[in-house]
């Protein structure tokens, strides 16, 4: 986390109101929708301990077969006919067994694509590492930043795309922000 290396979890919440509490935290919204919010007592700046990656062997699975992502895509494009949305980032979610920690895959990542966010997470059920090249939400104080990567070309220079994006994550922040913090 920014070559922050945090340990010594002491608390782990759901509730994201938890981070008015002073402490490093480290923060982690599913793709289901759960809070995961970690706050660590010792923070020191340190590299990841480096430790071995063999890669992936297992075959990978896939949340969503050839023909239901094709009836997706069909979907979307009917329901961007009708006006009912303007744009769609269809996703599926590829999974499959590992029984190797994830921070041997950081350090790789972080050595081969040093992203300026990239991070590690380790808790009881629960490994991330991430290669980041954007930091999606900060939080100093009583203020809270987000800095994502779409729209940052000069406005004079957007495409219809690019206006597109840039409304759907100014409109993405304004709900996760509306979550926690005070309009105003």
């Amino acid at each position: 986390m920014g070559n922050r290396l945090a340990s010594n979890c002491v608390e782990i919440s759901n509730d994201p109101s938890s981070l008015s509490k002073p402490g490093f935290w480290a923060v982690v919204n599913t793709f289901e929708g759960e809070w995961i919010c970690a706050r660590f007592a010792t923070v020191v700046n340190a590299p990841l301990p480096a430790m071995p990656w063999q890669g992936i062997t297992t075959p990978w699975q896939s949340s969503q077969s050839k023909s239901t992502y094709e009836d997706n895509v069909r979907l979307i494009k009917e329901k961007i006919a009708d006006g009912d949305i303007y744009q769609v980032n269809l996703c599926r979610i590829l999974s499959t067994d590992c029984d190797q920690s994830l921070q041997g895959l950081a350090v790789n990542l972080q050595s081969k694509n040093p992203a300026p966010f990239a991070s590690y997470l380790k808790l009881d059920g629960l490994e991330i590492a991430s290669a980041s090249p954007e930091l999606f939400l900060e939080k100093k104080g009583a203020q809270i930043k987000s800095t994502p990567i779409k729209g940052t070309a000069k406005t004079d220079s957007f495409g219809e795309k690019d206006r597109a994006e840039n409304v759907m994550i100014v409109d993405l922040m304004r709900n996760d922000f509306g979550v926690i913090c005070e309009p105003g």
